[in-house]
């Protein structure tokens, strides 16, 4: 299913960039970093539950699709937009509008796939969706860090002209303000916002097409739930 690397890759770049967000703009350690990703991951847990409660009462999946990737979609362009000193209540907000497309729809196509007439082939379809779940987040990922890295390059060059932009890649995230000047500290972390914006808008893209892809689905009724086709 097309669908599910989408979503898997909108999901993983989120979960792998935020972090790093939170310990160059916040200046938080990598614990503290994780403690504010919960946002995301409750609002993905929570609403994986909803999800399978309204599946199996009204055995329609199309919708659920279609809302879980537009949320995705919206909670990402939301994060996208965070800056130097966006309030908590912005980052924590934005990562539940992100969480509840995720958790809506990120196991709706294992649902499809189990579902009856298949018994004997459900295995292995749930094996495929979790496999294109995975390979997809990878891949984005990996092009979040292509992305991140270029755009981080070439705005160092602009705001830290005097910096070797190699020295900033050798930096952890966690501690660009141990390993520079006060006064080039604030480029560097613009730097930084702009190679993370970059990351996001590949979460962004990734979750409107996994939207577009939901709403091709068989607008039809799943057999053996909320009464049958």
């Amino acid at each position: 299913m097309l669908y599910s690397p989408f979503l898997g890759g909108a999901f993983f770049v989120l979960l792998y960039y935020l972090p790093i967000y939170f310990q160059v703009v916040g200046g938080v350690s990598p614990s503290e970093s994780g403690i504010r990703n919960l946002a995301m991951i409750i609002a993905t847990s929570i609403a994986t539950i909803v999800s399978g409660v309204l599946i199996s009462m009204f055995g329609h999946y199309v919708y659920i699709l279609i809302a879980g990737g537009a949320f995705t979609a919206i909670g990402a362009g939301l994060i996208y937009t965070l800056g130097l000193d966006s309030p908590a209540s912005q980052w924590i907000g934005f990562q539940v509008v992100a969480g509840l497309g995720v958790g809506l729809s990120i196991q709706c196509a294992i649902i499809v796939a189990r579902a009856p007439p298949r018994p004997s082939t459900s295995p292995s379809a749930t094996a495929m969706v979790l496999f294109t779940q995975t390979i997809g987040g990878a891949f984005f990922v990996s092009a979040g860090q292509t992305a991140f890295t270029n755009i981080l390059l070439k705005r160092v060059q602009i705001y830290v002209p005097g910096i070797d932009p190699q020295r900033i890649l050798a930096v952890g995230a966690g501690q660009i303000r141990e390993a520079f000047e006060a006064d080039v500290v604030e480029g560097v972390i613009r730097a930084y916002l702009d190679g993370l914006r970059g990351a996001f808008a590949i979460a962004v893209a990734c979750a409107a097409i996994a939207t577009l892809v939901g709403a091709g689905g068989k607008w039809v009724k799943l057999a053996g739930m909320a009464g049958g086709a």
